[in-house]
């Protein structure tokens, strides 16, 4: 029983599938690394994402699928649901194989694709509603997320469309990765990353604008103030507020 152990990205997901068809050797069992292994493990195949081999298949299903289609691979890619890369490999190799056949994608397999993307969609949604910016020292705004999926890329253009002459970095407290605006170019913090001193000062909010902590009082003032506490009903608040969003928010 052979396997193939991938590097956990899509890249070297894609690079999987094209050693796949170069040995004429399908897995038995495909995983990432510090991913869930088989039982009944026997040779084990070590992937490494190579960015040209991956381009070549990429480049194969865009000539069979929609864009459309592809974006669904792409955004149930990002739920990291345990075993969407071997429900990904199955069905973009059955595109491959079978370019013309309906069954293939529409299936079961597209169908869960299209379930994980629908899921992926609506985090970033909320992601974009609750996103909540406090203001540093320096003039940066800040503000941190853990969303159930890798989405923070995804909501980059809107806030750099949104807040393009402003200096903010958003931060995945969960994935340890970011991005920061200023003089609208957009760079990506990713784990490991070396930055300066003063944007540590900025991410580990040493440094809050004395401003900020004015207004966030003055916030809190006027909702203690205004709040009727016999009207206050939490099962709404939960079902359009998720819980996982209130230690973001001054009014929690």
């Amino acid at each position: 029983m052979s396997t193939f152990l991938h590097d956990g990205t899509f890249n070297g997901l894609l690079t999987a599938l094209f050693e796949a068809y170069r040995r004429g050797e399908f897995p038995e069992f495909l995983t990432r690394e510090g991913g869930e292994r088989s039982l009944f493990e026997g040779s084990v195949v070590v992937i490494r994402a190579d960015a040209v081999k991956a381009a070549r298949v990429w480049e194969g299903v865009r000539a069979r699928i929609s864009p459309s289609a592809r974006a669904v691979i792409v955004a149930a890619w990002l739920s990291e649901e345990p075993g969407v890369d071997r429900l990904i490999f199955r069905h973009l190799r059955g595109i491959i194989d079978a370019p013309g056949d309906a069954a293939r994608k529409f299936g079961a397999e597209a169908l869960e694709l299209s379930r994980l993307a629908r899921k992926v969609a609506r985090e970033r949604e909320r992601v974009v509603q609750f996103l909540r910016f406090r203001m540093t020292g320096d003039g940066t705004f800040l503000a941190f997320a853990e969303p159930l999926y890798d989405v923070l890329a995804g909501v980059i253009d809107y806030l750099a469309d949104r807040f393009e002459n402003e200096s903010w970095l958003v931060y995945d407290t969960k994935r340890e990765i970011g991005f920061y605006h200023r003089d609208r170019r957009v760079s990506e913090i990713l784990p490991g990353d070396a930055l300066p001193p003063p944007l540590v000062a900025t991410l580990e909010c040493r440094d809050v604008d004395e401003k900020e902590r004015q207004l966030q009082e003055l916030w809190k003032s006027y909702l203690e103030a205004t709040t009727i506490r016999e009207r206050l009903d939490a099962r709404p608040r939960r079902e359009r507020l998720p819980a996982r969003f209130w230690k973001y928010f001054e009014e929690k």
